[in-house]
């Protein structure tokens, strides 16, 4: 689920996910990268993932959903 979907660097990113993760991959040196159920289901409920765009470089971090909810609120996202 999308919080920000009408912000620019969600618009921009939407469809690069596949470039996300290999550029992840190879910044941290693995070919390939196992995902189970078991791993998909131990994600915590109370987790988002964020993008910022910086003048150079995009910032990748997590969060968890209320700080999630209150950053797309201040850039102008969707009401939640």
């Amino acid at each position: 689920m999308e919080i920000n979907p009408n912000h620019p660097v969600t618009q921009t990113v939407h469809d690069h996910w596949h470039k996300i993760a290999a550029i992840l991959m190879i910044k941290f040196g693995v070919k390939s990268v196992d995902i189970t159920d078991l791993d998909v289901k131990n994600i915590p409920s109370d987790i988002a993932i964020a993008i910022e765009s910086k003048p150079d470089h995009l910032r990748i971090f997590l969060t968890d959903m209320k700080t999630a909810e209150k950053l797309a609120m201040e850039e102008g996202g969707l009401p939640c």
